[in-house]
């Protein structure tokens, strides 16, 4: 049931365009295909520390912002130098 719902979620977002935002009030990054399916794996598996089965989750997301954020830290430092 938590993997359908997670699912119904994800598809509702996709769906209506909108961006789900987290608690600190930045963007979340949406889920994906291969998250989705290593989450219902865990939800299906032996039973694990929960904690250990969401930081997997929380590292990729956590990449793809400091991903993001280095490509606009780098646009801004290229546009913002003059050309010789």
């Amino acid at each position: 049931m938590l993997a359908f719902a997670i699912l119904v979620i994800s598809l509702a977002a996709d769906a209506s365009g909108a961006r789900i935002s987290s608690p600190s009030g930045r963007t979340a990054v949406e889920l994906a295909a291969p998250e989705i399916r290593r989450l219902i794996n865990a939800a299906l598996a032996k039973p694990v520390r929960p904690s250990s089965v969401l930081v997997w989750s929380v590292w990729r997301r956590h990449q793809a912002q400091a991903k993001t954020s280095r490509y606009k830290r780098r646009a801004m430092i290229e546009n913002a130098q003059p050309r010789s």
